[in-house]
């Protein structure tokens, strides 16, 4: 799982928590979901601070339109990563913004 993103959702507690921490441990760089960011932050921080790479991404899997969002913003943060690795990155600002 080196390098490789991986979205795990309801990563606020439980069985989510425990995938996302399991996953970052195995290298992945995780999107951290929760029905708002402040569900997630603390699995953030406990990531990061051990020394992976996550983030935090507010869906609720209840919303129709929140599901129909979440590839198309899981997919520009993966860009936007990569674009910010190799040193050009601002368009994928206005992607990222426009979701």
């Amino acid at each position: 799982m080196t390098g490789k993103p991986a979205l795990v959702t309801g990563a606020g507690g439980g069985i989510g928590r425990e995938t996302a921490g399991a996953l970052a441990r195995m290298g992945a760089t995780v999107v951290v979901s929760a029905r708002d960011v402040a569900g997630a932050q603390p699995v953030v921080d406990e990531i990061t601070g051990s020394g992976g790479r996550a983030e935090a991404l507010a869906l609720d899997v209840s919303s129709l339109a929140d599901v129909r969002r979440a590839p198309r913003l899981f997919r520009a943060r993966q860009m936007l990563a990569e674009k910010m690795r190799t040193g050009s990155a601002p368009e994928m600002v206005a992607v990222m913004e426009g979701a």
